[in-house]
């Protein structure tokens, strides 16, 4: 039916993320600007963080002709206000941020 959304449940992981947002990769290109729910688990801390974000940008990873395809996808965190959500997040950064290694990106 056009105009009604698309649900999509995607199973990932993280390459990036901050306070601000996070960077994952997708099998499906998502358009900028697409709001979506969010389940992070933290798999340390055995913690599930539940917000909303937008789709800020999104690019082509594998070579041309290659399948599938796969999207590094950067989305902005709209409403992690919760300090329930907010502490277990800063927890998990801060600890990735402290064990970083030189040649991790």
């Amino acid at each position: 039916c056009l105009g009604t959304p698309q649900h999509y449940i995607f199973h990932t992981y993280t390459e990036n993320i901050s306070e601000a947002g996070i960077r994952v990769v997708l099998e499906k290109e998502i358009i900028a600007g697409s709001l979506i729910g969010l389940e992070l688990l933290i798999m340390d801390k055995e913690s599930l963080i539940k917000c909303n974000g937008v789709v800020v940008w999104t690019k082509k990873v594998n070579p041309e002709g290659t399948k599938p395809d796969f999207f590094q996808t950067g989305i902005q965190f709209t409403d992690l206000t919760s300090s329930e959500y907010r502490k277990p997040l800063q927890d998990v950064i801060n600890y990735y941020q402290s064990n970083k290694s030189e040649d991790r990106i």
